[in-house]
């Protein structure tokens, strides 16, 4: 089950009028005569129908491994991994998206949300006539006439590896990916996958997917080391280094005849969040005890120089003319990396 929404069009009466408006001018719905047409269903299973010549998705595996061992203990690798989704399901309005098809003119008035400045652009959508229904399918885009909901991922890594000898051990490494995909306008998300904008989407509405698949790329360059001292001590590091996600700024903008709806302003790549970088420490000591027993005690530092980068911003802009600061709230801070953290710990081998 699921939440499930109607959006109605509530306006003034005009004169003569007896339904489908605010009868007696309170500025509340006091009943369902007061309601009038029908702009939008949100939510809810049954307002769903699913294809029943539905394809099932599948994905595309290619990958390729290559390593050399230069010198004994020493080894260098280089990988690619191509994977692709195919099929993918998606909710469509069978009627709408043909429907979106009345051209209008939108006054975006930029990251600063003031018109008259230098950021102003004007984007073209696409709007509906009045009293258009709906029909809300669950199945295959491209069986009704759209692009299928696809993406192609391209992976390049290239990693030294100096094995453990002689109590210590080293490994390097640099990858980099190459996104294709369809994906949501940008949203300040909390979610895993939609924090870092990896998260796919695919929307029927033509404003919303106007730039197609789009391009992202992320790449992270890890450096783990440990060497192991005198007296069953040990101790280890690591340095990742992550770039930051690409992001595209949005705005909510009224469609006519469809209502609000959230749309992005540049493709997808136009901007990338800051690098994120993380220095984490281990020390241990190795106990034995009753034969192959044995105890480990650990101590491990995260994020050890406390950086504090910005990992998750808004990323929607005011759409209409503002002179309150306050009220634009585009790239305001929701989260930092997590602080600087210590962890004690206890492991027992048997």
């Amino acid at each position: 089950m699921g939440a499930a929404q109607n959006r109605y069009a509530f306006v003034a009466c005009t004169t003569g009028q007896t339904s489908g408006c605010d009868l007696n001018n309170n500025k509340l719905v006091d009943g369902p005569e007061e309601l009038g047409r029908l702009i939008s269903q949100l939510g809810g299973a049954g307002f769903v129908k699913v294809d029943r010549d539905i394809d099932h998705p599948y994905g595309i595996e290619f990958s390729n491994h290559i390593e050399h061992e230069l010198i004994p203990g020493l080894s260098l690798r280089g990988s690619y991994v191509f994977k692709g989704t195919r099929n993918e399901w998606a909710e469509i309005d069978t009627v709408r998206v043909n429907a979106l098809n009345v051209p209008f003119n939108f006054l975006d008035p930029g990251p600063d949300g003031l018109t008259g400045t230098g950021d102003d652009q004007t984007v073209q959508l696409f709007g509906q006539a009045t009293g258009t229904g709906s029909n809300r399918v669950y199945g295959n885009p491209e069986k009704y006439g759209l692009p299928g909901h696809e993406g192609d991922y391209h992976t390049v890594e290239f990693a030294v590896n100096r094995r453990m000898k002689n109590k210590w051990m080293l490994l390097t490494s640099f990858e980099h990916t190459w996104a294709n995909s369809f994906v949501s306008p940008a949203q300040a998300s909390t979610s895993a996958l939609g924090t870092i904008r990896h998260s796919t989407a695919y929307l029927w509405n033509p404003n919303s997917r106007r730039f197609g698949r789009q391009d992202q790329t992320f790449w992270n360059y890890k450096l783990l080391g440990r060497y192991e001292l005198p007296w069953s001590l040990a101790v280890a590091a690591s340095y990742k280094l992550q770039s930051g996600f690409n992001w595209a700024r949005s705005t909510s903008v009224n469609i006519p005849g469809l209502g609000a709806t959230t749309v992005a302003m540049e493709p997808l790549n136009s901007n990338r969040s800051p690098n994120v970088g993380i220095l984490d420490f281990r020390a241990e000591k190795a106990i034995r005890i009753r034969g192959d027993r044995k105890l480990t005690a650990m101590v491990d530092v995260f994020n050890a120089l406390n950086s504090d980068t910005v990992v998750n911003f808004r990323l929607t802009s005011p759409s209409a003319n503002t002179t309150n600061p306050v009220s634009n709230r585009f790239n305001e801070l929701i989260a930092l990396l997590d602080p600087r953290i210590v962890r004690f710990g206890v492991r027992l081998d048997f």
